[in-house]
């Protein structure tokens, strides 16, 4: 709009306002805020006795004149950007006055739900700037709209919009160049614009806030690392890479086999290998290394060697095998060398003992050196236990077992006359040998007998001061917690025997409950340690946990024992619960790895109660409430559908389709090497020109990158189609010319009408099976 326009609209609405300023009308109410499409009322209205006509004229609503001293405009809907109403009045004849005017001050408004920012990248170089836009469709008045924007809670810029044409709606957007860095602190740089819209006091205030833009912040690093680099076991070692550029929060991260490995302070031989050392900064130039480690180390505990037990007259192999950097040398020391030989091959050394003596019996002594050390393992060759109804003496060998506490040393080292005498038969029998009742349960009944003579007396003890001569003992589900009940037998001559009985009160937990130590969320391949909260259980000895994912069960890399809660310090009882037969609250802690399996399931833990044959068949199991937990983890691009080397035909586009899984859900982003350009692409991207692209996945855990090589391929499709149609073609051609050669020469004949046979045979022409009397002359 050029001046002398503008000029024009500004003196003819200040001849319009003059004009209305003199004419005695009143507004009610003064100034008129409404939302496009929303019903609007204005009432108009004047005290001046000269007056006595009033009206409205409008493109809606217009009301003519009425005899009033006050009249309203009103829409149901207002729907019109241009509407400007106009309330007038009308004098009394000859008062000297004229028809005057007035506008009402009428705002129509409207305001976006949603606003958006775009921008030509997600990546933001730390030197460099980036144009941004936010994006505001549809607003009015833009002259009443404020723009402000946002890094994080801070802002960095604002602006007032402009003047619109009869205040109609407009797209308003808002530029801004973000400029570099001003430090090299942050990983993401998070943008909001906010669009307010202020029409107070009359009307009301509105603001809304785009969706938060991250912008990734690319760093430019260089990354130094050996190519080969040998380290002694358990010794501290300075393989390291030197990063350059690097901001503070630089992720570096070394890969062995296609797996994350972080790299300990002190190597073992199980750290050997090829390493990729991948350094980034959530997106920057990817920049990789690689390094080839070599970890020398002394011979590992000897493996495969074994105690065993021999017949005399077998065969026995003894096999000696560890690992070493370099490969172990092995030698052994025998009882004797006699029949006995050994082979060192393939890292592993066999000892062969051949029709095996009571010479063989002993100690075998294996040792493994090299350069780094050496080590060494004993183990001893015995012979086999004597069989069912033999005894076997201290030097090994068998003989019957009635000849046992005979008087006589048959064994010949006296192994056969020991532990003879009045233990070795006690007359006392027990109808239960154990006997296990559940709290507050049934109880039953134990009775002790005796095989000798009457001048036998039994009696029972249950406890250190409680003695019953009672044959039968019946304990006490309520409170017998700690008995240890003894059938006694007194023997004539002043002798004594004793049968102690197996008894277990048990109590099945009151609740079990189980718990993270920290919180619910969980790294993929760190330790996790849970609790399992076990509430008044007895007794804790045949307690055992059972640990729960899902409907299946998962072992524990590591389990404590377990820890007593609310045990008091000041007392004299023992917090120990293997110690313990009375109800008590245990903790039992046990630490798990997580992977991505486990992640958004349930784990619960089962209490148990294992009380063997004489307990209940199905053993008392209380099962808790299952927890649900997250585990991050790093992303995993899926390369079946991003293979590394893409064909791409002239002329056609190739969609390149990058997914990953992963825990927080990563961000994906695409690089070209090439154009040196970074965009987020939720995934899939279309090219059009061959290169190299970089797909990388991003989460909070890793980033983890995928290089594929888009190559040009000719299209030859259309050619050979080409060439089928033509020769198809030509084909079509050669057969129609000899087709139309043979018809001619076979199927076609020359006839004159001159000299015509009449009436002879054949002299007409055959049609159809009728004759046509129509005479001709036959030619060839």
């Amino acid at each position: 709009m050029d001046k002398r326009k503008i000029f024009m609209r500004l003196l003819v609405g200040l001849l319009i306002s003059t004009i209305g300023a003199c004419c005695p009308i009143e507004f009610d109410p003064p100034k008129v805020v409404v939302r496009y499409g929303d019903p609007v009322s204005i009432n108009c209205s004047t005290s001046d006795p000269l007056y006595r006509g009033i009206g409205w004229e409008s493109q809606q609503g217009g009301t003519g004149v009425k005899m009033a001293r006050h009249l309203t405009w009103k829409l149901d809907s207002l729907k019109s950007w241009k509407m400007s109403p106009t309330c007038f009045l009308n004098p009394v004849p000859k008062s000297g006055r004229k028809q005057c005017f007035k506008y009402p001050d009428l705002v129509v408004y409207t305001f976006p739900e949603n606003i958006s920012i775009r921008t030509e990248s997600a990546v933001v170089n730390e030197k460099r700037s980036i144009r941004l836009e936010c994006h505001i469709i549809p607003i009015a008045p833009t002259k009443s709209v404020t723009v402000r924007w946002y890094d994080d809670e801070s802002i960095i810029h604002q602006e007032k919009g402009e003047l619109s044409r009869f205040g109609s709606p407009t797209a308003l957007v808002s530029s801004f160049i973000f400029e570099g860095l001003s430090s090299r602190g942050r990983k993401f740089v998070n943008l909001t614009c906010e669009a307010v819209l202020d029409l107070t006091p009359e009307g009301p205030r509105f603001n809304v806030v785009s969706p938060k833009l991250s912008l990734l912040v690319q760093y430019d690093i260089e990354v130094t690392c050996p190519s080969t680099y040998t380290a002694i076991e358990n010794e501290l070692h300075n393989l390291s890479c030197s990063v350059k550029n690097a901001p503070p929060e630089t992720l570096i991260t070394w890969y062995k086999d296609g797996y994350e490995v972080e790299l300990p302070e002190t190597l073992s031989r199980h750290d050997a290998g090829h390493y990729v050392v991948v350094v980034a900064t959530s997106f920057s130039n990817v920049v990789n290394a690689t390094v080839d480690l070599n970890v020398v180390y002394p011979p590992s505990q000897i493996e495969e060697l074994e105690d065993i037990k021999v017949e005399l007259g077998s065969e026995v192999f003894l096999k000696c095998s560890t690992r070493g950097n370099p490969r172990p040398t092995y030698s052994w020391a025998v009882p004797t060398w006699t029949n006995v030989g050994h082979v060192n091959e393939d890292g592993v050394s066999r000892l062969q003992i051949q029709d095996v003596t009571f010479k063989h019996m002993g100690v075998y002594t294996c040792f493994a050196s090299n350069d780094g050390g050496s080590v060494s393992k004993k183990v001893t060759v015995s012979l086999k236990e004597c069989k069912p109804g033999w005894f076997q003496c201290g030097s090994g060998t068998c003989i019957l077992g009635s000849l046992r506490c005979n008087g006589n040393m048959d064994c010949g080292d006296g192994s056969d006359e020991y532990l003879c005498g009045k233990h070795l038969n006690c007359p006392i029998k027990l109808n239960l040998e154990t006997l296990v009742l559940q709290y507050l349960g049934e109880s039953q009944n134990v009775t002790c007998s005796t095989t000798q003579p009457e001048d036998t007396v039994v009696t029972w003890q249950d406890s250190v001061l409680s003695f019953s001569t009672k044959v039968t003992w019946t304990p006490d589900t309520h409170k017998d917690w700690d008995l240890a009940p003894v059938c006694m037998a007194s023997l004539p001559g002043g002798d004594f025997c004793e049968n102690p009985l197996n008894f277990t009160l048990y109590k099945t937990p009151d609740t079990v409950t189980v718990r993270s130590v920290n919180n619910v969320t969980f790294m993929e391949g760190q330790p996790c340690k849970m609790h399992c909260d076990i509430v008044n259980v007895a007794p804790v000895q045949s307690l055992i946990v059972r640990w729960y994912h899902g409907n299946q069960t998962i072992e524990p890399s590591n389990r404590e024992p377990f820890r007593m809660t609310d045990c008091p310090h000041n007392t004299t009882k023992s917090c120990d619960p293997s110690t313990t037969k009375t109800p008590v609250n245990v903790t039992a802690n046990a630490s798990f790895y997580f992977n991505r399996s486990h992640h958004d399931a349930a784990l619960s833990c089962e209490a148990i109660l294992e009380l063997g044959p004489a307990g209940p068949r199905q053993a008392p199991t209380v099962m808790s409430r299952a927890v649900t937990f997250d585990v991050y983890y790093k992303p995993i691009i899926n390369t079946t559908k991003l293979p590394k080397v893409i064909p791409l035909f002239r002329g056609y586009p190739e969609e390149l389709v990058c997914e990953a899984d992963g825990q927080p859900p990563p961000s994906i982003y695409w690089s070209n090497l090439a154009q040196k350009t970074v965009w987020e692409s939720g995934g899939n991207i279309t090219v059009l020109k061959a290169g190299r692209y970089i797909c990388t996945a991003v989460n909070r855990v890793a980033s983890v990158v995928h290089e594929v090589e888009v190559v040009p391929k000719e299209d030859y499709l259309p050619l050979i189609a080409g060439f089928v149609a033509t020769t198809v073609v030509v084909i079509s051609a050669i057969f129609i010319f000899i087709y139309s050669i043979y018809y001619k020469n076979t199927k076609m004949r020359r006839y004159s009408l001159k000299n015509p046979k009449l009436g002879g045979p054949n002299a007409n022409v055959a049609h159809d099976g009728w004759d046509l009397q129509f005479p001709m002359t036959k030619l060839s």
